[in-house]
């Protein structure tokens, strides 16, 4: 996906275009994080080889703010119709996630705030992995913000790994545990890019958080009693194969 360079007939740029900005951030939205993938957007200003940085994803009233600064041919036509376009395909590919990882993107706590824009609507979402990039104790903040409100209620895994997050931060997210947020949470990752981390997770208490083991231990219980379950189940069937293979045959 061409992110900017080139112009137009008219004289407008790749990133002054609605239906242009629509694609790009539909871009954003839908392709996976991974250096083993085709880059996830290309920019022919100087290289065609270069890549663009993605960016997180718009809620649906942040898009159509941008729109308002965008050009179209059709005018107010065309913006509706590229803001409810953009709606579904956020809802589709962000609001009904189950797992969202946004690992080595470079982003600080802007990024980081503007994601949790988002989160609030994000109620099936399980994983969310947030891991390399440069997240301190205010994007932090913002994660607990998002939690203390009710929001993240389905999330198991949050991966804050290799980030810049103190003990400020650290200690927020304990807070809202210890309230009550982010109910279903079984793992909490954060190694951090301070040498002093361990020191910090002791003093928070995160790195054996009771709740967190608890839900750790009530999920291998309940894992253990579905094979337990399974296994009865699958003896049960066989009994009733053996039993109808030695029924007489009708004479």
């Amino acid at each position: 996906m061409d992110s900017g360079g080139a112009h137009s007939a008219s004289g407008l740029g790749y990133d002054d275009r609605g239906w242009t900005t629509f694609e790009r951030m539909a871009a954003m939205l839908a392709k996976r994080t991974s250096d083993w993938a085709w880059p996830l957007l290309l920019t022919s200003a100087a290289d065609a080889d270069t890549r663009t940085l993605r960016g997180p994803p718009l809620t649906p009233e942040a898009f159509g703010a941008l729109l308002e600064l965008k050009t179209f041919t059709n005018g107010k036509s065309d913006r509706a119709l590229v803001a409810s376009l953009y709606a579904q395909t956020a809802s589709a590919v962000i609001k009904d996630a189950v797992i969202l990882k946004y690992g080595g993107l470079g982003w600080a706590d802007e990024e980081c705030e503007a994601l949790c824009a988002y989160l609030p609507v994000c109620e099936r979402l399980q994983e969310l992995s947030l891991i390399g990039n440069r997240i301190s104790d205010r994007g932090a903040l913002a994660l607990a913000a998002v939690a203390a409100a009710g929001g993240l209620r389905s999330l198991q895994v949050l991966d804050l790994s290799n980030n810049a997050i103190g003990a400020a931060g650290l200690e927020k997210l304990r807070a809202v545990i210890d309230a009550g947020g982010l109910p279903s949470l079984t793992n909490l990752k954060h190694r951090s890019q301070k040498s002093d981390l361990g020191e910090l997770l002791n003093g928070v208490g995160l790195a054996v958080h009771p709740r967190l083991v608890r839900r750790r231990q009530d999920a291998a219980e309940a894992k253990a009693k579905a094979a337990d379950m399974a296994a009865e189940q699958a003896v049960q069937l066989k009994a009733v194969a053996w039993s109808v293979d030695e029924v007489p045959p009708m004479s």
